[in-house]
């Protein structure tokens, strides 16, 4: 399931209020998450001198969502006032966005919970950019370098702020707000969460949980069907994996109730097969459950479902298992047009290579663009018949290069 969806706008109706592939003003055609920011000019040059939001003549974007197959999405839009107007983070729901170097995009979430819960605030890099997560509890500061309640500065990856009971800032009926730093330009997901967090196919999350306790994710399996896999990378302490679907098990998986489970040392791993599973379901939901033995542990926790593409980020490894004779698929976008890249594969046990395809800003993922192994034109760059996997790549590129 290489589930992918595009936005394609049109201002104003000049070609259609139905923007499509073909009569368009704007687009953005990455894969997986796509944000797209319009400057004040472009709107202007689109828009006409007349355009004011705050008078009886608005401008007015029809946007239209294109999928290359079955997807589920969300789809925000803001006008970008900064902190005089923050954006709301719905509990669970990933967020994506961009923020440009040495600049801020705020946000906000609004707390009701019962006494005992977590709250935490996860915000992951989506190219080899760097942002830093801020925060404050009062509408009256404003979260940034400076001024700050909490922070999370990790100079690589994911940054997480989590408030437990009996923190200095705990509280079951507030509001937080937020601010995301740009230290280097980086598109990103930010999620708040209190219960349950949404997983992406292919889109690592980071997470954390209490010693034996849990911390919940779910993931919704689309009709198109596919192997699922659920891996779970251990940063910190031993996390084990629980899994219910539907309508079986608990609600929320426990050390009792549960379908699936997986309690090595270290990393996790479970395979749920279309083929022969009693307990396979599409269209459906898949909780997840985390549980944190014997010591509190921090963990990346993805879900691949059937041939999505996975993100790399830089710095940080995945693990992953193959049959013989199939493949798995990852990208990585360029922030930087001088940044050279070196992909290594370290292998546990088995025999693998790696195939690279290079994708300017712009191109369009569809199922023709992942590399073929068979077909030495559909990829640039192969670690096949090499003594180490290892492949490195020179800049310069293109800005916003995917490989």
């Amino acid at each position: 399931q290489r589930s992918d969806t595009d936005i394609y706008v049109s201002v104003n109706g000049l070609y259609s209020r139905f923007p499509n592939r073909t009569q368009h003003d704007f687009v953005s055609m990455g894969y997986g998450a796509d944000t797209m920011m319009l400057q004040h000019n472009q709107l202007a040059a689109k828009c006409g001198s007349g355009s004011d939001i705050s008078t009886d003549n608005p401008c007015t974007l029809y946007i239209g969502i294109y999928g290359y197959n079955h997807s589920r999405f969300s789809i925000m839009s803001n006008l970008d006032y900064g902190w005089s107007s923050p954006i709301l983070l719905v509990d669970g729901q990933p967020q994506s966005s961009l923020v440009k170097e040495k600049e801020y995009q705020y946000y906000y979430k609004e707390v009701g919970i019962d006494e005992g819960e977590i709250i935490s605030f996860t915000l992951t890099p989506l190219d080899d950019g760097d942002a830093d997560l801020y925060l404050t509890s009062s509408r009256d500061r404003e979260p940034g370098v400076s001024n700050y309640d909490l922070r999370s500065t990790g100079w690589s990856g994911a940054d997480s702020i989590v408030i437990r009971p009996g923190d200095e800032h705990y509280c079951t009926s507030c509001t937080f707000y937020l601010a995301v730093y740009g230290f280097k330009e980086t598109s990103y997901s930010i999620v708040a969460s209190t219960g349950l967090t949404s997983l992406s196919c292919g889109t690592v999350a980071n997470g954390q949980a209490w010693r034996n306790h849990m911390t919940y994710f779910s993931y919704y399996h689309s009709a198109t069907g596919g192997d699922l896999e659920i891996s779970v990378m251990a940063l910190t302490g031993d996390p084990d994996i629980y899994v219910t679907a539907g309508g079986g098990g608990a609600v929320l998986p426990t050390q009792d109730d549960y379908i699936w489970k997986s309690g090595d040392a270290g990393s996790d791993y479970v395979l749920i097969e279309e083929e022969g599973d009693i307990n396979y379901c599409t269209d459906c939901d898949y909780t997840i459950g985390v549980y944190a033995w014997a010591a509190n542990s921090t963990f990346t926790v993805m879900v691949n479902s059937g041939e999505c593409i996975r993100n790399l980020y830089p710095g940080r490894p995945q693990s992953a298992n193959l049959d013989a004779g199939e493949a798995t698929y990852y990208k990585m976008t360029l922030g930087s047009s001088s940044a050279s890249m070196d992909i290594a594969m370290t292998m546990q046990w088995g025999e693998a290579d790696i195939y690279v395809k290079t994708l300017t800003d712009g191109v369009s993922w569809d199922t023709s663009k992942v590399p073929d192994p068979s077909d030495p034109l559909s990829y640039d760059f192969t670690s096949a018949n090499n003594t180490v996997d290892n492949i490195h790549v020179d800049g310069p590129h293109e800005m916003a290069t995917t490989f």
